[in-house]
Formats: C-alpha cells, sequence, structure tokens
C-alpha cells in the first residue's frame, strides 16, 4: 500500500463509518427496505446512548445537587429503619 491510498483510506474510513452507522439505525433505511429499527426502537438506542455518555433520560436536566442528597438521606433513614426491624 503506498502513501497516497493510506491517506485517502484514511480520509475515506471515519466518513464510511458514521455513514454506516447512521444508515444502521435510520427511519430512512426502515422506510426503503422495511428492516431496520422502527421509531419505538430508535428512542430506546438513543436513550440508550444518552444513558452512556452520562446525560439524563429523556432530554431531562439532571438532577440538582440538594434534590440528589435529599434522595440519598431518604434512602439512608429506610436503611436505617430497616435495621432495627431486623
Amino acid at each position: 500500500m503506498n502513501a497516497i491510498e493510506r491517506r485517502l483510506r484514511a480520509a475515506v474510513n471515519p466518513v464510511s463509518t458514521a455513514i454506516t452507522g447512521w444508515w444502521c439505525q435510520s427511519a430512512v433505511r426502515h422506510l426503503r427496505t422495511g428492516h431496520g429499527p422502527s421509531a419505538s426502537q430508535r428512542r430506546l438506542i438513543r436513550i440508550r446512548r444518552q444513558a452512556a455518555r452520562g446525560a439524563a433520560p429523556s432530554g431531562g436536566a439532571a438532577p440538582s445537587a440538594e434534590t440528589m442528597r435529599a434522595r440519598a438521606d431518604a434512602i439512608e433513614k429506610l436503611l436505617a429503619q430497616q435495621d432495627h426491624q431486623t
């Protein structure tokens, strides 16, 4: 493989990979071929990708620090009550 071919492949591969990823998850593929994810499946894929990136599901804002602290305190109270009952 010569230098020109190597540079050409280096330029084309990321674009080709991105287009393939889009096509595999697109509504266009589902409409044209009848294969691929439906709208509800694409929604689940999007939610899973957001969760993998650490984003809040459904596009909502992440809970504030005060909310998270209140939740943690409530959980601690419940656990303490269960410890006293056993």
